[in-house]
């Protein structure tokens, strides 16, 4: 029953989340662009993060950063007291004033300034932060500019299943390619779904930036995703 009741409000949420997406673009008219409002940025949220959660109304996305040609976007789930573990045992709680770069989220530089601006708190777990751009001159092509998440939640399914609804998302703001030059200890996610840029067909080839593995990425795997 209480399975049933929890699987019943995570469909709720994504129902929710995805109906708030689709009135911002209704309302806008909005096709290749990140301009986004916060309420639409909440279609980010995956359903895995929402299982994972010890609680899926306190999981959150925030705007990093959002413009026509750039998105940022942190999803987290917000506690009341900071703890330094919040699996199993019990944990203790510290203040913000007694936080160290030990107990903070991982990544925690790349987000300051949403705590600065009170936008996040040490209070808040965050599962991950996404930011992509869209090609200049290439309004069919986003390109991913970096994805973290946090470490103890790797090999759980949240890096597949966010990528499953950011796909969905960019397929209905009429992209064509998900773009990314892949630096993971886990590849073959990558690998089994993705086209590496030096094996696509000429006719993909033309609409993406010459050369995009030498001119970006000489000794990395920039990778293609035809959406």
């Amino acid at each position: 029953m209480k399975e049933t009741l929890a699987s019943q409000q995570i469909e709720a949420i994504l129902s929710a989340n995805w109906e708030s997406f689709k009135m911002w673009q209704g309302q806008n008219r909005a096709t290749r662009t990140f301009d986004m409002s916060q309420s639409a940025a909440q279609v980010f949220i995956p359903r895995r993060i929402l299982e994972l959660s010890e609680d899926p109304k306190n999981v959150h996305a925030l705007l990093s950063e959002s413009s026509p040609h750039s998105i940022g976007v942190v999803i987290f789930e917000r506690f009341n007291k900071l703890v330094e573990e919040r699996k199993g045992q019990m944990a203790t709680e510290v203040s913000n004033s007694q936080a160290t770069p030990e107990i903070l989220d991982n990544n925690i530089f790349l987000i300051g300034g949403l705590l600065k601006a009170g936008k996040l708190t040490f209070n808040d777990r965050v599962f991950i932060h996404y930011r992509a751009k869209i090609l200049d001159g290439y309004n069919g092509a986003t390109f991913t500019i970096n994805y973290m998440d946090r470490k103890e939640f790797q090999r759980k399914g949240i890096g597949g299943s966010f990528y499953q609804r950011l796909e969905t998302v960019l397929r209905e703001l009429e992209f064509k390619y998900l773009i990314g030059n892949v630096i993971s200890p886990h590849p073959e996610f990558f690998e089994r779904q993705r086209i590496r840029y030096r094996n696509l067909p000429d006719d993909i080839k033309s609409e993406l930036p010459l050369d995009l593995d030498t001119q970006f990425f000489p000794h990395n795997k920039v990778m293609v995703k035809v959406l």
